[in-house]
Parts: structure tokens; C-alpha cells; sequence
């Protein structure tokens, strides 16, 4: 652990992914998956984006020196410190053991991927923490709500179908579906439902990066036998309830709000999210040309009616919610995160580089797991190949490493970026471009994500 630092910062980044996803799995701290802990430790390096400029970010298991200068570079950071931390164990418990506490001075906001006990014990273990700004994610009191709305089930018992009225002539609604107790009845619902639709959504009740979510059809007995194996090597599919719904043809739509302690919600950014094999999440499209003036206003009004319920349950925080956009032109509510969300890294970037109203001026495109195939390849190379990239590209276009110090290390090893680009129509030919510089600087190949549909949404 590096010794305290003695210039001042206005912000503490403490990427608690893995605290946040044992939540999911219902894990003491003590007993966690190793499988688990490598996944979150990879996410981590997006917390380098977080919050904008003035900050110390707390990174597990290691860094490369030139990644960070690279990033810093790219979004003009004039003040950032990055301190390694072990990250075998919960990142908030080592924090608290560790003489890195000592830099605390209790007038600093801190920025975590969400709540969780684990964060407002090593708050409440330094004596001023009454004067940290913790805005930024639910406080003590409010942890059982946010835990509660963050699953599938208490979202779907939140906004309910009957409770969805007609906002400003938005019909926000929800699948037909049904809340199981057991992995046999979901089974028989999930066949019943898609008798009548085709398919049927099967959903864990806590999940991420949707890969918890089963889209099946077919009898109850064999619908049986594919849950029953994915709940021999997951966890979380033996959790309960297990939600069934109708499958909504239509494209993904994800969106991140801010909501502030006075009940103000900020809309961050509206995405499309890059979807593949039915439901894992690969990245997002978003900003100009890509979600159009009435996507927009639809997302708006829908995230109104969220954030003022959720407000109203004693919750503040970060707001993500996950929407199907329906081929008849329906706005459906799949989930909400009360937490951080994937691309909120990438919105908060955007909204650092040009302003609140970023998704006017420029497009985006992530990839969060751009695979390697073979390697790892080195981290130099990669990060050759991005400054190579923006060597040649035009005024408004440029790439961002956002994910690969943990994410080499995972089988395979992949690496997560961010392209900005003057409208949505550029992205295609960008992504490209950079994939060949990727291959040639490294030698490796790489498996490429579904390229952005020109027109938007």
C-alpha cells in the first residue's frame, strides 16, 4: 500500500465492484468466488473516469504507469493520483486495515460503483465521516431499498403493470410475467409463455451484464433440464424469485440518471446497448446520430416517473434503467441498477470532455469486452495502437482504453474502449480502423462486436 499523499483532492474513487456483486450472490466477504473476484477486479479501471478531474483512485491488482498517463492525457486530468491496492479481498476492508486511511481528511466526496455495508463501515471507521460528501451513492438508511429495488423481483413489484399509468401520453409498461419460487414453476410458466409468444425471458433475480437472463422455448420438462444445469454452476440462479416474462422484440435501450438528495434527477446519458448471444451486454452506442429527439423524450418522461418513485422509497444516488424499445414503438422496462452501471464511465467521460450536453455535439461507441484471440498480448502495444489511432484521426474523433491491467489477466484476455466521434455514422468505419491498428501493434486478433446500424434509434 502506498504512504499518504500530501496534496489535497476533492474526491475519493473506491471501485467496490466485487462488495456490490457478492450482494448479488449473497456471499459473506470471507467467502467469496475466486471467479467472481477476478470479473470485478477487471472492471475497476473504468473508476479512473469517474467524477472528472481532482481525485485518488484506488485500483486492484495492479497498473500499468503509461495506461494511466495515457488516460489522463486523453481527458485533460491535471490531478489525479492512482494508488494499487492488493484487491484479493474486498477493496473497502483492506482500505480500513490499511494506513491509507491516514490521507482521509473527511471533506472529500467519495465516488463507489454503489452502497453496500462494507463502504459505510470504512466510512464510519474514520472519525470525520459525517463531513464526507456521500451523494454520490444511498446512504445506511437507505441500503435495504436499494437492495431491494435493485433486483429483478422488486423492480417488478415496484412498477408494476397496473401501476404504469399514462405519463405525458407515455405508456411505460412491462412484460406479461410472473414472479416464481422455484426453478420447477418458472419452468412451467416459462413454457406456458412461450406457447403464446414464441419465447420466454427467464431472469435471476440479481444478475449482471445480463448473464443471468435465459431465453428459452419448448416444453416444461426441457425447460427444466436447461435451468436445472445453469443453476448446477451459478449461484444465483438458486436464488428466489425467479422472474418469467415475455419475450418484447425491439432493441436494447439503457440510461443513467443522477439523483440528487433534494429528489433533482440529471439525465447522464442514453444509450443503445450492444447485445449479443440474446442477452449479454458487450457496450453501448449513444450521442448524436444515434438516439433520436423522440428516443429521447420517451426515455426522459419513463425516467421521471423512476427516479420520483424511488425518491419517495428514501433512496439517492446513481439511477441506471434498462428498457426494450419495441419494433411497434413501446417502451418497455426490463430492470433497474441502483448503482453505477456499465456505461456510466463512458457517460461521465463524454460529459467531461464536452460538457452537459455532450450527446449533442458527440457520438459514442463502446466495446466492454473486446477479446483477444490467443495472447495476452502486451499492455505497451495496446496502448501503442490507441495512441496510433488518434495520431490519425480528425478534430472530434478519438479512442479511450478503458478496461486492461485485471482484463489481461482473464481467459480470455480482453480490453473495454471508448470511441468518440462527431455523429453515429462515423462509429462504423472507427471501429474498424481501430481494431486493424489493435492487430497490427499487437499481432493478435481480436473478436469485433456487432458494428452500429446507421440511422439510430
Amino acid at each position: 500500500m502506498n504512504s499518504c499523499r500530501v496534496d489535497a483532492v476533492g474526491a475519493i474513487v473506491i471501485p467496490n465492484h466485487y462488495e456490490f456483486n457478492l450482494l448479488s450472490y449473497g456471499l459473506a466477504s470471507e467467502t467469496g468466488l475466486s471467479s467472481l473476484a477476478t470479473g470485478s477486479r477487471a472492471l475497476t479501471d473504468a473508476a479512473l473516469l469517474w467524477g472528472g478531474d481532482g481525485k485518488r483512485v484506488y485500483l486492484p491488482g495492479g497498473f500499468s504507469a503509461e495506461w494511466v498517463q495515457f488516460v489522463a492525457s486523453f481527458m485533460g486530468y491535471r490531478r489525479v493520483e492512482v494508488l494499487p491496492v492488493e484487491g484479493k479481498g474486498t477493496i473497502c476492508r483492506e482500505l480500513a486495515l490499511s494506513n491509507e486511511i491516514k490521507c482521509f481528511k473527511g471533506n472529500e466526496k467519495i465516488l463507489a460503483w454503489g452502497a453496500t455495508p462494507q463502504l459505510h463501515a470504512l466510512l464510519s471507521s474514520f472519525n470525520g465521516s459525517n463531513s464526507f460528501d456521500i451523494t454520490d451513492f444511498a446512504g445506511v438508511n437507505a441500503l435495504p431499498v436499494a437492495r431491494y429495488l435493485d433486483s429483478k423481483g422488486g423492480c417488478r413489484l415496484t412498477f408494476s403493470r397496473k401501476d404504469m399509468a399514462p405519463i405525458e401520453n407515455l405508456a411505460l409498461k412491462m412484460a406479461e410475467g410472473y414472479l416464481l419460487p422455484d426453478l420447477e414453476s418458472a419452468a412451467a410458466a416459462a413454457a406456458e409463455i412461450s406457447s403464446r409468444y414464441g419465447y420466454a425471458v427467464v431472469k435471476a433475480n440479481h444478475g449482471v451484464g445480463g448473464l443471468n437472463v435465459a431465453i428459452l422455448s419448448g416444453e416444461g420438462e426441457s425447460i427444466a433440464g436447461r435451468l436445472a444445469a445453469l443453476s448446477r454452476w451459478d449461484p444465483l440462479w438458486r436464488q428466489t424469485p425467479l422472474i418469467v416474462e415475455a419475450l418484447i422484440g425491439g432493441r436494447s435501450i439503457t440510461a443513467d440518471w443522477f439523483l440528487s438528495k433534494c429528489g433533482a434527477a440529471e439525465l447522464v446519458g442514453v444509450g443503445e446497448m450492444r447485445i449479443e448471444r440474446g442477452s449479454r451486454y458487450r457496450g453501448v452506442f449513444s450521442g448524436r446520430g444515434v438516439i433520436s429527439a423522440e428516443t429521447l423524450k420517451m426515455v426522459s418522461v419513463a425516467g421521471k416517473a423512476i427516479t420520483d418513485k424511488v425518491y419517495r422509497r428514501g433512496y439517492s444516488g446513481w439511477v441506471n434503467g434498462d428498457f426494450i424499445l419495441s419494433d411497434e414503438g413501446s417502451l418497455y422496462l426490463s430492470e433497474i441498477n441502483m448503482r453505477r452501471s456499465s456505461p456510466t464511465h463512458a457517460f461521465e467521460g463524454a460529459r467531461h470532455l464536452k460538457g452537459a450536453g455532450w450527446a449533442e455535439k458527440t457520438a459514442l461507441a463502446t466495446d466492454e469486452h473486446l477479446a483477444f484471440i490467443g495472447g495476452p498480448p502486451e499492455a505497451e502495444a495496446i496502448i501503442q495502437a490507441f495512441e496510433r489511432f488518434n495520431a490519425g484521426a480528425s478534430f472530434g474523433q478519438g479512442a479511450l482504453l478503458t478496461l486492461l491491467n485485471n482484463s489481461l489477466k482473464c481467459s480470455p484476455p480482453y480490453i473495454g474502449f471508448a470511441i468518440f466521434a462527431g455523429a453515429g455514422e462515423e462509429l462504423p468505419s472507427l471501429e474498424e480502423d481501430l481494431l486493424s491498428i489493435i492487430k497490427s501493434e499487437t499481432g493478435i486478433g481480436v473478436r469485433p462486436a456487432t458494428p452500429f446500424k446507421r440511422g439510430g434509434l
